[in-house]
């Protein structure tokens, strides 16, 4: 079985679409986003994974590494419906399938010198997550360390191996400022472990002792990197067709209008600061298009909340085809958020990232198999029988 790239105990985001799903009701979502929740704590969790899963969402189209595996996944998802839909899926062609998705979510996870691309994700998730949540004068590297202790106890896992690495060589400070800086370089060439090493075994042959003031631009300049010919500048001047994401560009387009080249670099490198109060208020528009929650119900966010209703079916019915192929292919049981256990597919999760899951009506009167039938010209048992689920 193929695990799923970013998944954590309380959210999950998914890589292909930016859609996120959080395990918790509804209702409570609702309540604390309104600040109406009476539990801290738990309002506290939620917050911070909201804002962890947001940080994994802006990685999705800032970063060239992540952005070409989106990709990927778009291009698998949909040679995979085309086969079924034109009734090619034999048993050689469905682990072909297989094979190219397990490949795929290798070049994530497999370690350099103990560090995975993953690694790196989760780092800068976890550092901008809390840099966006917690306010005032906890929001300092002191703090961030003894939240890291509290809430990530182990310290072999992938949110805190690279943040323990640059805090072990440069210092707390560097650990909460200096991560997602060269987390979020590394990310935007072809190896991100490798070389996020260089970048550490550079800095810390003569420049310890000022690594965690550096700027993202300043570490690009020290380096000899040119920001006009990053991905973050090739992506707002122009992408080939066949390399333009379809969710994501208008995503790309707003933050292209914001700020300075510089500024947009600093904001991809460590987002948490402009997403907490700083930034611009067109940041409040660059968020994860759909969240869903258990209990049926989700939201719709950001850029989103404006869409059309034919741009938002597109994206509803992405989302769910696309998060029911990542099923298909990796074996995975996801969160599912639907309360209709009696239904012959909810064992399965395929349709894990359905939005409009019924709450109010039977299971029969669902739409998601009625999609299937469209996407995949298969009902979404049969799909679940010959994929084995």
């Amino acid at each position: 079985m193929t695990k799923p790239i970013i998944e954590g105990a309380d959210g999950v985001t998914l890589t292909s679409t930016g859609l996120i799903a959080v395990r918790e009701h509804t209702d409570f979502v609702d309540n604390v986003l309104a600040g109406k929740a009476s539990d801290k704590e738990r309002a506290f969790r939620l917050v911070m994974t909201l804002n962890h899963e947001a940080i994994h969402f802006l990685q999705c189209f800032t970063a060239a590494f992540p952005y070409s595996f989106s990709m990927s996944l778009l291009e698998i998802a949909s040679q995979l419906m085309a086969a079924s839909r034109h009734n090619r899926l034999t048993p050689k062609q469905i682990q072909e399938f297989k094979r190219g998705f397990e490949g795929r979510v290798t070049q994530f996870r497999a370690p350099y010198q103990g560090i995975s691309t993953i690694d790196l994700l989760e780092a800068m998730a976890v550092t901008e997550g809390y840099r966006a949540t917690v306010p005032g004068s906890n929001n300092n590297a002191t703090d961030f360390r003894q939240f890291l202790l509290t809430y990530f106890s182990n310290p072999d896992s992938e949110y805190r191996r690279v943040i323990d690495l640059i805090t072990d060589v440069f210092g707390v400070e560097a650990g909460y400022h200096l991560t997602p800086r060269l987390c979020y370089i590394s990310l935007n060439g072809d190896h991100p472990a490798k070389n996020l090493w260089a970048f550490i075994n550079d800095l810390a042959s003569d420049r310890a002792d000022i690594a965690h003031r550096l700027t993202a631009t300043q570490i690009l300049t020290m380096f000899g990197m040119d920001i006009s010919a990053s991905f973050l500048k090739m992506s707002e001047i122009e992408l080939p067709d066949d390399s333009k994401h379809p969710i994501f560009a208008p995503y790309m387009q707003t933050l292209s209008l914001i700020g300075s080249l510089e500024d947009r670099y600093e904001f991809s490198a460590q987002p948490g600061r402009w997403m907490g109060s700083a930034g611009p208020k067109e940041i409040g528009q660059i968020v994860p298009p759909l969240v869903v929650c258990s209990g049926g119900r989700g939201r719709i966010m950001g850029l989103a909340s404006d869409w059309s209703e034919e741009e938002r079916f597109f994206y509803l019915d992405s989302a769910a085809m696309i998060g029911a192929c990542l099923v298909l292919l990796s074996g995975h049981k996801h969160h599912q958020s639907c309360q209709h256990a009696e239904c012959p597919i909810h064992s399965s999760t395929l349709c894990h990232s359905w939005f409009a899951k019924p709450h109010a009506i039977p299971w029969t009167d669902c739409a998601f198999p009625k999609r299937t039938s469209v996407q995949f010209g298969a009902s979404a048992t049969q799909l679940v029988e010959t994929f084995s689920l």
